[in-house]
């Protein structure tokens, strides 16, 4: 029997074929591959999700300048504060986003502009619809109590020349008496001259393609709205107005800067970013073809899940500078 188990172990002859693997050990080692490979893709989207979610959450602040023709001279160096589409859904969004909004004011700026979709619908919103525990009325009037809270807010910072801002589509409808608080005033399709140092500085606010600047003058002035796609109709009328192109800066969002952007993929609106004169995914300050100053934004927020990849919530603080 010895030398039987001796001879087992013996290698096959020179020219000889090898016994074969036995087929139960390779059944018992694929299981384990198949398991460590799907725990190795559960890890890194693990990791993606939360890159994306602290990306989320994480606000820069980029800088520039916006040269303008016909800017009086006086207002040479006014800074600007412009924030779009902070997307609140909720009380406690809106106690953040005040929080956020008094951090930046420590910047210096003179006076804010918010380009629309002071709220949205949050991935809690339609956790709570698809659960049952919302109806549509019900999460109108959650986005009602945040845009409430947020204002009064507002009415505790001091802001030099005021808040100024555009709906957008998510927003509710405000009365005319809602739309001017001390410290705020939405512009639904209208203009505020803001006197800064002597100078008056006209913003437009466009909510509609419905434009008229005939209150306006013929200086500079900027154009603020939610939608990039009131851009060709603003530029026209722009056009009218004052043929020069570089008078005028116009402010946007809507877009979130594609949210989820992975080369050309855009997860959000990945036409908007062309409907607003710009190159192929292209945010931030620039000028159109015509030589219109563009400020198109990333946002704050998000829609449906609070992640992004590939692009950052953005505030931005321009200074205007008088172009000789």
């Amino acid at each position: 029997m010895k030398a039987a188990r001796q001879q087992a172990k013996r290698p096959a002859a020179r020219g000889g074929k090898r016994p074969p693997a036995r087929p139960a050990a390779r059944r018992a080692r694929a299981p384990h591959r198949g398991a460590a490979a799907f725990l190795l893709l559960l890890i890194l989207l693990s990791a993606i999700l939360l890159v994306g979610v602290v990306n989320a959450r994480t606000v820069r602040v980029r800088y520039g300048e916006a040269k303008l023709k016909n800017l009086d001279y006086r207002l040479d160096g006014v800074k600007i504060l412009y924030l779009s589409d902070l997307k609140m859904s909720s009380v406690t969004d809106a106690k953040n986003a005040v929080k956020l909004v008094k951090r930046l004011n420590e910047l210096g700026p003179d006076l804010i502009l918010l380009g629309g979709d002071l709220t949205g619908d949050g991935y809690l919103s339609g956790v709570k619809k698809l659960l049952g525990l919302a109806d549509d009325e019900g999460l109108e009037n959650e986005k009602r109590a945040a845009l409430d809270n947020f204002l009064l807010g507002l009415d505790e910072i001091n802001v030099k020349y005021g808040v100024y801002a555009v709906a957008g589509d998510g927003d509710p409808a405000l009365t005319a008496a809602e739309s001017r608080r001390a410290n705020f005033r939405f512009l639904n399709d209208e203009a505020a001259l803001i006197n800064i140092n002597g100078g008056i500085l006209p913003v437009y606010g466009a909510r509609t393609p419905q434009i008229d600047l005939s209150s306006t003058g013929i200086g500079a002035m900027l154009f603020l709205f939610h939608d990039p796609a009131i851009y060709k109709t603003a530029a026209l009328k722009a056009s009218e107005r004052n043929s020069e192109a570089d008078s005028y800066l116009f402010l946007s969002g809507h877009a979130l800067g594609g949210q989820v952007k992975i080369g050309s993929f855009c997860l959000k609106y990945p036409e908007y970013d062309r409907d607003f004169g710009a190159k192929a995914n292209e945010y931030g300050l620039y000028a159109d073809g015509s030589g219109i100053r563009m400020l198109l934004s990333e946002g704050i927020g998000t829609e449906g899940l609070p992640i992004r990849l590939g692009t950052r919530p953005s505030a931005y603080l321009i200074t205007l500078r008088r172009k000789v």
